[in-house]
């Protein structure tokens, strides 16, 4: 095949997937043979920039000395070498995938490349060919998921290569390109997506383990399949594994590890303390045996917590989990059983369990009998005869019997473990689970399946495992052989198309067949053995010997005296390389034991997930099912070829993986390391068939349907045969000898001859240098002029679409019209007289809010009239019940009220009441008042003016004396008040508080005593909440506080003079002094600037019954301490 090559990798990589020049409609396409120069159809709805074809090639051929070929295609001499040089190159330069037609040749580089898979990178890849990109495990799946959409058919990836090279990394990338791209409902493709690519987390923490090539190893295959719907959306998925390696649960080579889980679940010590187990892997013999505990690449306390978070999503409830930790620590403890020689029984070889506290714990964690299952691991029951002769003996064990049977245990209760995980993960991602409700009802059309199985495995004593593993491998490599080489150029002989044969590939058919053939092969010898009681190696071996002593494929000592291999050995010739396989364990890992006794065991378990674990069992036994179990190759080889049956329904997809080095060295490229997976993988014959192939052929029926509306005579009907409607369909397309743009056809004639009679077959092919014409399909060149009629197509679609969009809405709108007019002139008319009924309602209303109004007005006229305005009485409600309205006209007409009244004072009036307002907000009035206070008395400000002082005239002269000496304008408060001084003793004292000072003058003489208190060093006012006349006075020290008892006359002025003070206060400093309300009340009158003072504390308390007086009085008491009494009248 002659595919056009991707676009400039670097700038793609730079420009996010659109580094395709298009400058121009005219694009070259080059092959080996021409170069011609066409136009190119414009770009595609929801597609990238049309492609030039031209700069494409030249891109990849000027690359090829920067990064390599992108494209082992395009390499001009298929040799090699120059396979290899370009995988070096582009390993060298970051570039770890490469192309081999539609293939992605993926090399480890054991090095992560997080700049390879961010968001924009995976953007990048949507919706492109593959071709237009780099390549990348994100252009196959976009390819995989493409042809899914448009053909219907299922897809398949197969993911090949030996152990280390990367093969479980892939799928996961695989897997999360899909996720991201999938068409549909966003919630459900997250939903489902999300819960298959969280399984691939729990199925590696209890199927992968550390091994001396592979940290991270899988050791069982498995074969995922997305479900989708018709409309490309992925519903369900189903998870299939083949031959879990069992046997790394109690034995590994040294270095290696066991299931990563196990290693896993000791870090979290919360679990093992509930379950009494020990958290260090040392204590445990099936873990220490192999030496290895932890891997510096490996964090098993952090993936645990991914593992527990991906159980809970896939609906793994608190107590299954809990059963989940109590099996692994059971295996666990298992291997910890020891047995000794029971003495006792001399004359039989007998033993006993010497660990019987482990056992307990054992029986404890599987909730099963103690006793039962101390037997059922040193003995076993027989069953002689049948029917009514039918007996049962109980046979003791050995050592090494018991040692084994033990093992089985543990690999058995791990693999129906492991069993039940898969099958909970099916029934989560199936398609009618409680998770997938919303997809119950739909119907799956097609799958895209991810095979993950494992890679070719060499050890140094390479067992029944490595065997039934390559055993696999040789059949995936027979399925790509048969796909990709054998397949193709038989179906185009099959076609008649003109074809030189490529046979020179390694064919494995006959390792295969040494394998599994019939009807003698390894399989059945072994088979054979495993029937027969008293079989041992050493016969399986010469039975081995006898049968294919010949085989070029098969070695042994015997056959070959090669001392390299042990007399319990021999050698197959695979197609990766031959292994040496040890037979000493065969017969028993593929009998694959598990004894009654311990099923029996197990079924007195009261643990439901346990009984689970073996209900197939209990089922057999019930039914009296005596069958011959399946061995486990048997059991592998009917799975595989299963696998292989589905992987041929389904449109295979590559993805070969190549390991660089042996010693997971970073960013290390070793040369005859990947020349020797290079040849195995047959990767140059693959190339071979690949540049002389076709890269895509399609039913002419098929093809037809598709793409007939690209040419005028097929669309929209085609009355002729298929076969002439496509040639016509490639005629319109401009595809001809040449490339895109000519046309040319030959005819090609064979003469058939036999011995007796001459028989001359003319078989017509007619051809075109990119698309030839087989009896029953189109055979297509290079993707170049697959994609070149993909994009006519969706070039034409829109203006089909739209044209039958018009049609088809005429006709609806036209047909609807005819039968709703009727309806329609009706419809009218009601909306008329609607419309007619609404404006009356309209002018109704109107006219009668305007008479409300106007009534309402008239009823408001007492309000507006004085000298009362009607105030305390309710107003009238504009309607029958009371709105919110009403409540805005009463607090309108109580501020209008307050203007008209507050309008007509004087100013000297207005400051009175701004000065009750100011004594209301600081005394308060009814349940909130402070203290007892008489709102209704006029505050006189100067009460010693009056006529009633004798002494009036001495007061004039000396306030005119103050205003002269202080500079004093305005007398704010002037009356006689009761002082107590520093001593506690009362004095009658004048008292004149002015706009700047407060005075205090003899009442007989009016001298001044002392100087002026200045108002602006007030801080503070005290007095009680009760009905006494005190007030403390409170000054910046070291002035003295004023403590006055201002009802000399009866009369309550404290409200008065604490509002001047506060007001006046104000004025002066712009600060408002607190006034607070105290009992008892502190003040000090006794400090001065050489002495800080005793605080005098002042309690309050009424009159004793007899004693009362018509003033307060202040009784001083011991120390600093007084009373004032009050009457209550």
């Amino acid at each position: 095949m002659e595919p056009i090559s991707f676009q400039n990798e670097e700038k793609q990589i730079d420009n996010k997937g659109s580094g395709i020049d298009d400058q121009s409609n005219k694009s070259t396409i080059k092959t080996s043979n021409t170069t011609t120069t066409t136009t190119t159809p414009t770009k595609l709805t929801q597609r990238p920039k049309s492609r030039n074809f031209s700069n494409i090639f030249h891109n990849n051929i000027h690359n090829m000395e920067v990064v390599g070929l992108t494209d082992m295609c395009f390499l001009e001499n298929v040799e090699e070498n120059e396979l290899m040089n370009n995988l070096q190159n582009r390993f060298n330069k970051d570039h770890i995938y490469t192309y081999i037609g539609e293939q992605v040749i993926s090399v480890n580089p054991f090095s992560n490349k997080p700049n390879l898979y961010t968001e924009q990178v995976l953007k990048s890849y949507q919706n492109m060919y593959m071709y237009e990109v780099s390549p990348h495990i994100y252009a196959l799946a976009q390819d995989t998921y493409k042809k899914l959409l448009l053909s219907k058919e299922s897809q398949c990836v197969i993911i090949t290569g030996e152990s280390g090279s990367g093969k479980t990394e892939a799928s996961k990338i695989f897997l999360n390109y899909i996720s991201k791209v999938c068409s549909g409902n966003l919630e459900n493709i997250e939903g489902i997506m999300k819960l298959i690519i969280e399984s691939n987390v729990v199925l590696e923490s209890f199927g992968n383990a550390k091994t001396l090539r592979n940290d991270n190893s899988s050791r069982f295959g498995k074969f995922i399949e997305i479900e989708f719907d018709g409309k490309g959306s992925p519903i369900s998925g189903k998870i299939s594994q083949f031959l879990l390696e069992k046997s790394r649960v109690h034995s590994r080579a040294v270095g290696e590890r066991s299931f990563h889980i196990f290693y896993q679940f000791l870090t979290e010590k919360r679990i093992t303390d509930r379950l009494g187990l020990s958290n260090d892997p040392t204590q445990y013999n099936y873990l220490k045996e192999s030496m290895c505990f932890s891997v510096s690449s490996i964090n098993d306390s952090k993936d645990f917590q991914k593992v527990l978070q991906s159980l809970k999503q896939l609906s793994w409830s608190d107590q299954e989990m809990e059963s989940i930790w109590r099996v692994l620590g059971a295996i666990l403890l298992i291997g910890n059983i020891e047995f000794s020689n029971d003495v006792e029984k001399s004359n039989v070889d007998a033993v006993y369990i010497s660990t019987p506290e482990t056992l307990k714990k054992i029986s404890q964690l599987l909730q099963c009998s103690e006793d039962s299952l101390e037997k059922s691991l040193i003995s076993r029951s027989l069953t002689l005869g049948a029917g009514k002769r039918q007996s049962s003996i109980k046979v003791l064990l050995n050592q090494n019997q018991a040692k084994e049977t033990r093992d089985a245990f543990s690999k058995v209760l791990y693999d129906r473990l492991f069993t039940s995980i898969i099958d909970k993960i099916n029934s989560t991602i199936s398609l009618n689970s409680k998770s997938n409700n919303n997809n119950s009802s739909t119907i799956i059309e097609s799958t895209i399946g991810i095979l993950d199985i494992y890679g070719f495995e060499i050890f140094e004593n390479n067992s029944f495992e490595q065997f039934i593993i390559n055993y696999s491998n040789e059949k995936l490599q027979q399925l790509f052989i048969n796909l990709v080489l054998r397949q193709e150029q038989e179906e185009y002989l099959k076609e008649g198309i003109e074809w030189k044969t490529i046979d020179n590939y390694f064919d494995n058919t006959p390792i295969i067949d040494l394998i599994e053939g019939q009807p003698v092969g390894l399989l059945k010898l072994l088979e054979e053995a495993c029937l027969i009681g008293q079989s041992t190696p050493e016969l399986l071996i010469q039975k081995f010997n006898q049968f294919f002593s010949k085989n070029k494929h098969f070695e042994s000592f015997e056959t070959s005296n090669n001392l390299s291999i042990e007399s319990l050995s021999f050698t197959l010739k695979h197609y990766a390389s031959p292994v040496t396989y040890n037979l000493e364990s065969f017969i028993y890992k593929n009998k694959d034991p598990l004894y009654q006794d311990l099923i029996f065991t197990m079924e007195s378990s009261k643990d439901k997930f346990i009984l689970s674990l073996f209900n197939k069992d209990f089922q057999k036994n019930n039914i009296g099912v005596k069958k011959i179990p399946t061995t486990a190759a048997t059991q592998f080889k009917n799975a595989i070829n299963d696998l292989i049956g589905k992987l041929n329904t389904c449109q295979p997809h590559y993805i070969r993986c190549i390991k660089s080095n042996e010693e997971k060295r970073a960013n290390h490229f070793d040369y005859e390391i990947v020349k020797h997976q290079v040849r195995y993988l047959n990767m140059l014959e693959t190339i071979r068939v690949r540049k002389a192939g076709y890269c895509h052929k399609q039913h002419y029926t098929r093809f037809l349907c598709r793409y007939k509306m690209i040419s005028k005579d097929t669309w929209p009907f085609w009355n002729g045969t298929p076969k002439d409607g496509v040639m016509s369909i490639v005629r319109a397309a401009g595809i001809g000898s040449g490339g895109v743009g000519n046309n040319s056809t030959t005819t090609t004639t064979t003469t058939t001859t036999t011995t007796t009679t001459t028989t001359t077959t003319t078989t017509t092919t007619t051809t075109t240098s990119e698309c030839q014409f087989g009896k029953k399909k189109l055979f297509i060149k290079s993707a170049s002029t697959l994609f070149h009629f993909e994009e006519l197509r969706q070039k034409i679609l829109p203006s089909i679409v739209i044209t039958i969009q018009r049609v088809w809405r005429g006709y609806k709108v036209r047909k609807w019209y005819r039968q709703e007019l009727q309806r329609l002139r009706e419809e009218k008319e009601e909306i008329q007289k609607q419309i007619k009924r609404k404006n009356s309602a309209n002018l109704i209303q109107t006219h009668y809010l305007r008479y409300k109004v106007l009534t309402y007005i008239k009823k408001l006229k007492p309000w507006s009239m004085g000298p009362h305005y009607n105030k305390g009485h309710i107003m009238p409600t504009l309607w029958l019940r009371r709105t919110p309205i009403d409540s805005l006209m009463q607090s309108i007409h109580i501020i209008w009220w307050a203007k008209v009244k507050v309008t007509s004072l004087s100013m000297e009036s207005r400051s009175l009441v701004r000065q009750k307002i100011l004594a209301l907000d600081l005394f308060g009035m009814g349940y909130s008042r402070k203290k007892e206070w008489d709102c209704r008395r006029k505050f006189q400000a100067d009460y010693l003016s009056d006529d009633s002082n004798p002494k009036k005239s001495q007061f004039s002269e000396s306030v005119q004396a103050m205003f002269q000496k202080g500079g004093d304008k305005e007398i704010l408060f002037a009356d006689n008040v009761i002082k107590i001084n520093k001593r506690g003793k009362s004095q009658l004292r004048s008292i004149i508080i002015t706009d700047q000072h407060i005075y205090k003058y003899d009442t007989k003489k009016y001298t001044q005593k002392k100087v002026g208190l200045k108002l602006h060093s007030i801080v503070a006012l005290s007095t009680s909440n009760k009905k006494d006349t005190f007030l403390a006075i409170h000054f910046k020290q070291p002035i003295r506080d004023l403590y006055i008892d201002l009802g000399c006359d009866s009369v309550e002025k404290v409200s008065e003079v604490c509002t001047n003070l506060v007001q006046q206060v104000y004025k002066l400093t712009g600060t408002t002094i607190p006034l607070v309300f105290r009992d008892p009340l502190t003040f000090n009158n006794s400090r001065d600037s050489r002495n800080n003072g005793t605080d005098f504390v002042v309690s309050f308390s009424q009159y004793p019954k007899g004693k009362e007086q018509r003033q307060s009085t202040f009784v001083k008491g011991k120390g600093n301490t007084a009373i004032v009494y009050y009457n209550l009248d």
